[in-house]
């Protein structure tokens, strides 16, 4: 998240400082590209954490550990407990109350590929 929040801007304002400069005489074409560089640079590391932290997830997910059950099931609760959300994907409600989900549509998420 700090690439996201902090690091991207800040490589995105130098490059475009960088770019005003040299747009107006004021770099060489030396400097120019060195701070394209970083720039670049900075966008790699970014990507290189967001798959390092994905990596770590899914190997927290595939070795089941307490932890990711956990948060699994308090984030699915939570999800489920928000009725305005619901709609995003494609949960009704209960279906107790109107005959249950078995005669009432069970096959008809049409979101859902087969």
């Amino acid at each position: 998240m700090r690439y996201r929040d902090e690091i991207l801007p800040q490589a995105q304002q130098v490059e475009q400082m960088a770019d005003d400069a040299y747009r107006l005489g004021q770099t060489g074409v030396s400097a120019y590209l060195q701070a394209l560089q970083s720039t670049r640079d900075a966008r790699l590391r970014a990507l290189q954490a967001e798959a390092d932290r994905v990596a770590v997830l899914r190997s927290l997910e595939e070795a089941g550990s307490p932890f990711f059950k956990a948060m699994r099931s308090g984030m699915i609760t939570a999800l489920y407990n928000q009725q305005d959300v619901w709609a995003k994907f494609g949960y009704e409600g209960s279906s107790a109350e109107k005959g249950g989900y078995l005669h009432r549509g069970f096959n008809d998420l049409d979101w859902l590929s087969a």
